[in-house]
């Protein structure tokens, strides 16, 4: 018996093409293996984020000691200047580091007590330091942080009204120096460590970087493993940005916790020393809802914000990170118990903890 054969044309194909159902299937199976790997490579991003992150704060660690080695103390946690408002003219920790991260002809350039260390919004008698205009140190920017990286002064309801010609942007930093813990969790509490800040939050001395006031690794009496130096603060609140940043993040502050206290008769028995770059540690890491920080004026006239108890926070998953005094640097849980996190801010409470 003969077979049938159908003779094929030159240029004439026998396969038969995909069919719309098949060809939507194969769609169908690609999004899910585009929607499968996403995840991955996404996490695989903010890993690579989150590991930059710890390195810029080891960065830092390895700068502190450095400085420390140089000049037998940790910096000022925040200066004040003696220029018009001293906390302009005067500059904070992260200033002071600069010189030992490879940017000395920045440090050298910018003029303390001289010139003024904030973005352009209080309309200053005096020069500003123009050296900072759009500087922004990798060191200082979290990779992760959805924050703006500059206060432009302008922008500002102060800055428009006083400094249309002076429209410098000044960074705004991720990392904030511990100046120590609210309530204090010495036993007993020393009320003297710490006071109620007169614009909300509170301030304290029991860290290593305080206002007006120098410390050595040697203070640190519970051990530099044990006590926190620089600290996370670049997530947002409650979709707000709330960074220790009073008129960008150069800024110096004025007073110790003793003198804060009493320069102001209006504010009896409250601190007034606007500490830019410093945390008192009162909340727990990420967290969202604290009666102390009131969201409805931030950002205002200054800034991010001047409440320095407000929260190391960070946009990392669950958690931020963090560097202590002996140079090591960890990833901290949002869940970490506040005794826990208030212990670690101190340098001399005491307590024996285990993060």
């Amino acid at each position: 018996m003969m077979r049938n054969k159908r003779l094929v044309k030159w240029g004439e194909s026998n396969l038969e093409a995909f069919t719309l159902v098949e060809l939507l299937v194969v769609i169908a199976i690609i999004g899910i293996l585009i929607a499968l790997l996403l995840p991955a490579v996404q996490a695989a991003r903010e890993a690579a984020r989150r590991m930059q992150c710890s390195n810029n704060l080891k960065q830092m660690g390895l700068a502190f000691h450095n400085y420390h080695d140089a000049t037998k103390s940790l910096p000022y946690g925040g200066m004040p200047g003696t220029l018009w408002e001293p906390e302009f003219t005067g500059s904070n920790w992260r200033h002071s580091l600069l010189p030992y991260v490879e940017l000395t002809s920045v440090y050298s350039e910018a003029l303390y007590n001289q010139s003024s260390f904030e973005s352009g919004q209080w309309g200053m008698p005096v020069p500003f330091n123009v050296i900072y205009h759009e500087l922004i140190p990798t060191m200082y920017r979290c990779p992760s942080s959805g924050n703006d990286a500059l206060l432009r002064g302008a922008s500002t309801p102060l800055g428009a009204l006083y400094n249309r010609d002076r429209d410098y942007a000044f960074m705004t930093h991720d990392y904030v120096g511990v100046m120590g813990a609210y309530p204090d969790p010495a036993v007993p509490s020393r009320a003297e460590k710490c006071r109620p800040y007169y614009l909300g939050g509170n301030v304290s001395n029991s860290g290593l970087l305080c206002s007006e006031e120098c410390r050595t690794l040697a203070s640190a009496t519970d051990g530099t493993s044990n006590t926190l130096i620089v600290v996370e603060q670049s997530g947002k609140y409650q979709g707000r940005d709330i960074r220790s940043s009073y008129g960008g993040g150069w800024t110096g502050s004025r007073y110790t916790i003793q003198t804060a206290t009493t320069a102001f008769p209006s504010y009896p028995g409250l601190a007034v020393m606007y500490p830019t770059g410093l945390i008192t540690l009162a909340w727990a890491i990420n967290a969202q809802s604290v009666p102390d920080i009131d969201v409805s004026n931030y950002p205002n006239d200054w800034g991010p914000t001047i409440v320095p108890s407000s929260i190391a926070n960070s946009s990392h998953t669950a958690g931020i990170n963090a560097a202590r005094a002996d140079g090591s640097v960890d990833f901290y849980s949002d869940t970490l118990a506040i005794h826990v996190l208030l212990s670690l801010g101190c340098r001399d409470d005491g307590q024996v903890v285990s993060p």
